[in-house]
């Protein structure tokens, strides 16, 4: 069937993803696709859309009906005239993202103004001119998403509709004004605080925790100072122990992972940057498992005893950890697993796991996978070494892959000729040609993998143990 004969609704949904340059160009091809979107009276196009000067003003894109769009790098006078272009269609529009943008704020009102539906603004890097009137701009708006580190809190200080907040500490924010604009917010769900190397303030003053008025959703603790006294700030976490559903900590001044229990929505926590000292909460966990968490993500160099405490994980992510196969093994709900930049990965069986991704792994042994490999519908291999045990996971009678993809890994030609034999019963299959190794290659990695083995089993016999 040819494409000039598809309907409309179809050719929108073909073409839905594809980004504004090939739009225009389509546009110039296919005169069906052309049609279908000109007929805005049975279609409304949720096209994406990044305006630059020379499409902002252009007749195919003016006549269009779109959803979303996204201002970048403007100074004012281009942001004055691409103001003017949301008159055609303003109506419709109902996300927005300002980027990296300096315009002033009555360009903002008349934006706002030309945008009646709008629901989500994104502000990220721009330069505001004009601090004062901020109410009156933003009461156009369901809520601001605020994405970035330089929040003009002095700007902001009378709103109350920020719904996600990134502060970061290295800007040296008033510490009363902060204060004032945290404590007037009623719809933040997500806090995310960055390099507050000095104490975060605002936790440690009564008068803030007395007039709290949002419930968050999501905190992120990224390298901060919290305050001496750790009562006040335990008022905080326990405020949210209702709704708190994604929990980030890294670098924290002092532990506060006791709490964890009491978070009784709590499903996803990322550890970042953490070290030894602080990690030492773990083990006091065994007697109250953390149940109700299902994903876990790992950023740091140190081994956790993963199953005892959260035993019902679906999603894991680990980053840079050595990894105690056991303790992994032991998922029995493990649905999705990814590992990256991990070393000397020797074991890895009897996973239940579907969905499992290996990254800039370097595999030292060839008992990966040999068991309940029947569950694996997606694996995906990518920038690691030594793959030689895939040879034995293809060679399994009742695979089950629906996916599979290997990039930037070098494999041997036996392993991509049987890689090549199940190809057709998996619906998508990504295999670069380029990545096969001539015999000698293959040879010489063979002897790397032995020499390597030897090594660490030497270093093993001559490090005593304490």
């Amino acid at each position: 069937m040819e494409i000039n004969n598809f309907p409309e609704e179809l050719l929108v949904m073909i073409f839905e993803y594809v980004s504004d340059t090939d739009l225009c160009n389509l546009a110039l091809v296919c005169k069906n696709f052309n049609n279908a979107v000109n007929n805005s009276s049975s279609l409304v196009h949720k096209f994406k859309v990044t305006l630059n000067h020379r499409r902002a003003e252009s007749r195919w894109i003016g006549s269009r009906k779109y959803v979303t769009f996204k201002i970048t790098g403007c100074n004012k006078k281009e942001f004055e005239r691409y103001v003017g272009v949301f008159s055609k269609y303003g109506e419709h529009v109902k996300y927005l993202t300002l980027e990296s943008n300096s315009f002033n704020l009555g360009s903002l009102k008349v934006l706002f103004v030309l945008c009646p539906n709008i629901q989500r603004v994104f502000l990220r890097h721009n330069n505001i001119d004009q601090t004062t009137d901020y109410p009156f701009v933003l009461r156009y708006l369901y809520a601001i998403d605020y994405e970035g580190e330089s929040l003009p809190i002095e700007k902001f200080k009378m709103s109350s509709y920020i719904s996600i907040l990134i502060l970061s500490g290295n800007q040296n924010y008033p510490e009363a004004q902060t204060e004032r604009f945290l404590a007037m917010q009623r719809r933040l769900t997500k806090l995310r605080l960055i390099d507050f190397n000095s104490n975060a303030f605002f936790f440690a003053s009564p008068h803030f925790h007395d007039a709290i008025q949002f419930k968050l959703e999501c905190l992120s603790l990224v390298n901060v100072s919290l305050p001496e006294n750790p009562r006040l700030f335990r008022f905080f976490l326990n405020h949210h122990k209702d709704t708190l559903n994604y929990l980030e900590i890294g670098n924290l001044s002092y532990d506060i992972l006791e709490y964890f229990t009491n978070f009784k929505k709590l499903k996803t926590i990322k550890f970042t940057s953490i070290f030894e000292r602080e990690f030492m909460f773990i083990h006091n966990l065994s007697d109250t498992p953390m149940n109700q968490v299902e994903n876990l993500i790992i950023d740091c160099q140190n081994i956790i005893n993963i199953a005892t405490k959260f035993p019902n994980l679906i999603n894991l992510e680990i980053y840079r950890v050595k990894i105690n196969p056991g303790e992994i093994m032991q998922l029995q709900h493990l649905q999705s697993l990814t590992i990256t930049e991990s070393k000397n990965i020797s074991s890895l069986t009897n996973l239940n796991a579907r969905k499992i991704k290996f990254e800039s792994c370097h595999f030292t042994g060839t008992k990966i996978l040999t068991t309940n490999r029947r569950f694996i519908q997606k694996l995906s291999i990518i920038n690691c070494k030594n793959v030689k045990w895939l040879s034995d996971f293809m060679d399994y009678e009742y695979l089950n892959l629906k996916r599979f993809e290997i990039t930037g890994t070098m494999m041997s030609k036996k392993l991509h000729g049987k890689i090549m034999k199940i190809e057709r019963k998996i619906e998508k299959c990504i295999v670069p040609s380029n990545q096969v190794m001539s015999d000698f290659q293959a040879f010489k990695q063979s002897m790397q993998t032995c020499l390597e083995c030897f090594m660490n089993f030497i270093t093993c016999l001559c490090v005593p143990e304490f």
